[in-house]
């Protein structure tokens, strides 16, 4: 299946193996991530300190570096692609992201996917 976030190909298969793991963290903890992983787009800069706080105990550093690798992929293609927020949300939906997780990164993305995209503009090449 296509999916627009990803250029129109394929959700890679580390993506897919991925969206497991993040399916069985808890939301609060997702949308702490979805925001710093946000946030490290717009801003570059990376706030790990507050990552690993999020997490918490209940994720291992490697279920960690997973969920936030796997955001920043999802969130950067789509704002690259320029990706509808609901369009977003029903793609990762398919791909088997619980409803709840989607929804918080589609408000997310929705909020800042104009900076994203000024920030990649700015930094591209010229």
């Amino acid at each position: 299946m296509k999916f627009r976030f990803c250029g129109g190909q394929d959700a890679p298969d580390w993506l897919l193996t991925e969206i497991a793991t993040i399916s069985e963290v808890d939301e609060k903890i997702v949308a702490k991530l979805v925001d710093i992983v946000m946030k490290n787009l717009v801003e570059k800069a990376f706030e790990k300190k507050s990552a690993l706080k999020a997490a918490g105990k209940t994720l291992s550093e490697s279920e960690l570096k997973a969920c936030i690798s796997s955001l920043n992929f999802i969130l950067t293609n789509a704002a690259k692609h320029d990706v509808e927020a609901e369009i977003l949300t029903t793609e990762i939906q398919q791909l088997g992201l619980p409803k709840g997780i989607s929804e918080i990164i589609q408000e997310t993305f929705a909020a800042s996917k104009a900076a994203a995209q000024n920030t990649f503009r700015e930094s591209g090449l010229r």
